[in-house]
């Protein structure tokens, strides 16, 4: 960057454009500092997805000023509420996945979640209400029937114990397995945001094993580690995402579950998710979801936004119900088309060698070793989203899978990779760094006062001022060796003056690309 000179110019003016010299010199001695989350994160590939979903995807992300991946996981999330337990994948062999999948997004606070998971959500839960009261008549007449028949039987029991009577006797029998008989009906629950892992295993019992967990924050992890026993309860979560038989235990009764199938989708806040019980990621729970740690978008959202159009809102919700009534007895299994099953292949190859040592899964080798069965449900989920026009009935869904499909939902590995990379490693954040950032914020809010009270960059700040800020959470060790991290990450330099009593005094001169934020830091010092 060029220094400033001028002919002809008044005291003042020279005093102004050596200040600004020595502010671009100055400048020029920083680098950026090494951040200690920075991850260059790809943005959610929303062509993968049917025009009609793609559509009301964007105009939700444009309506509530929010990335696009934030109703991009929503819209996976959704689908798998209206598809697991119909729908399963067969990608060869006797290898079979289920379509539900467990997404979690985080993302900080005042972020819009909520308005992204009311919008996505809202066919859900109109279908819900649609059929309760669609089945409430049904419910009632058959408990109105169980009634009578125990009546019935009380009766007859009455009768029998004065003469015993065994045609009397036979008619109780006959009573009994005429009420033995008549079907349990219940009315439908498809999602869920606040229930224990024992209440979620009597929800399953009651809706055809299947459940979602949907909620904006990341309140289930205290779920699962105990909220209201003080146990961790994984078993539900670990069985509800393959299908595995689960069997529970409790209060001097038996639940069972051939083919439980949870649906998850969260939208958390970051320190929801940090600090988690080791079993957490021991035991393969947090292995099992699919990340997004989306751009925030606070301070650059446009405040008034283009509302959705009614078109496309009313289309989603007709697609979605579409999709949320077909039923079928037991699961329809897909497979993949002969091109579709070679372009797989290649996938699944080339994500085996990146578990290799070395290779970017191998950080992350359990979430790895997932990574291809969750691609494969979300083609699945593509495909069937994908048939939806015309009349839908399942025999209408083709089997086989397209290889544009696969190719849609493989290309998606590699955002899922590096968000899962940043959002675990924010998950196992260790207490050093945390402790750095805190001593970072503190130096940080010093530094933007002196330079806003001075508009100089370069103003240093007393050591002494930030061993006063935080004297009550680091003793002067506990200080230097916080302070020696920041400077081998470029965020700080320390140096000393002698004063005027021949004692030395420390300051710190901070990196001034922690201003560029702004809005009346010198852009034009800034290096391009």
């Amino acid at each position: 960057m060029a220094v400033v000179t001028l002919n002809n110019i008044t005291p003042d003016d020279l005093q102004l454009v050596t200040k600004f010299n020595e502010e671009i010199k100055f400048m020029e001695q920083w680098e950026e500092p090494i951040y200690f989350d920075k991850y260059n994160l790809p943005a959610f590939n929303v062509e993968i997805f049917p025009h009609w979903l793609k559509d009301f995807i964007i105009a939700v992300a444009v309506s509530t000023q929010t990335p696009v991946d934030m109703a991009a996981m929503a819209a996976v999330t959704i689908l798998s509420i209206a598809l697991s337990k119909n729908y399963e994948i067969n990608p060869y062999g006797d290898w079979i996945e289920p379509l539900n999948t467990y997404c979690l997004t985080l993302m900080g606070p005042a972020n819009r979640k909520s308005s992204v998971f009311r919008e996505m959500c809202l066919p859900v839960i109109q279908f819900e209400k649609e059929e309760n009261e669609r089945l409430r008549l049904e419910a009632q007449k058959v408990e109105s029937t169980k009634r009578a028949l125990q009546r019935r039987i009380e009766h007859l029991e009455g009768l029998y114990s004065k003469d015993g009577d065994d045609n009397i006797f036979k008619e109780i029998t006959q009573v009994q397995q005429k009420l033995d008989s008549l079907p349990e009906v219940y009315l439908p629950t498809f999602i869920t945001d606040d229930a224990t892992p024992e209440t979620l295993v009597t929800l399953m019992k009651q809706n055809k094993e299947r459940i979602a967990v949907i909620s904006a924050e990341a309140g289930l992890f205290g779920m699962v580690n105990g909220r209201y026993n003080g146990q961790i309860n994984l078993e539900v979560y670990l069985k509800g995402h393959t299908g595995d038989y689960l069997r529970v235990d409790r209060r001097g009764r038996t639940e069972s579950l051939e083919s439980p199938l949870i649906t998850i989708g969260i939208f958390g806040q970051p320190d929801a998710v940090k600090n988690l019980p080791p079993i957490f990621h021991g035991r393969g729970l947090m292995a099992r979801f699919l990340y997004s740690s989306p751009k925030d978008f606070k301070g650059y959202r446009d405040v008034r936004p283009k509302p959705i159009l009614a078109n496309l809102r009313t289309q989603y919700i007709k697609n979605i119900k579409l999709l949320m009534q077909l039923m079928t007895d037991k699961p329809i299994i897909l497979k993949f088309g002969n091109d579709a099953d070679a372009l797989f292949q290649v996938f699944q190859e080339r994500i085996e060698i990146q578990l290799r040592d070395g290779g970017p899964l191998s950080e992350i080798p359990e979430w790895g070793g997932k990574i291809v069965g969750n691609i494969a449900r979300i083609a699945a989920l593509l495909h069937i989203a994908k048939h939806i026009e015309g009349s839908l009935t399942p025999s209408t869904i083709p089997v086989d899978i397209d290889a544009e499909t696969v190719h849609g939902a493989t290309t998606l590995s590699d955002y899922f990779i590096e968000h899962a990379k940043a959002s675990l490693g924010k998950m196992r954040i260790n207490t050093e760094t945390e402790e750095a950032l805190d001593l970072l914020r503190v130096i940080h809010r010093k530094y933007k006062k002196m330079y806003e009270e001075t508009g100089f960059i370069s103003s240093p700040v007393p050591y002494r001022e930030i061993q006063q800020a935080v004297k009550s959470r680091y003793d002067s060790k506990q200080l230097k060796a916080l302070t020696n991290v920041l400077e081998d990450r470029g965020y700080v330099r320390t140096y000393a003056e002698v004063n005027t009593n021949g004692k030395p005094k420390q300051y710190l001169l901070v990196n001034p690309y922690l201003l560029k934020n702004l809005p009346h830091f010198p852009q034009n010092l800034t290096k391009s």
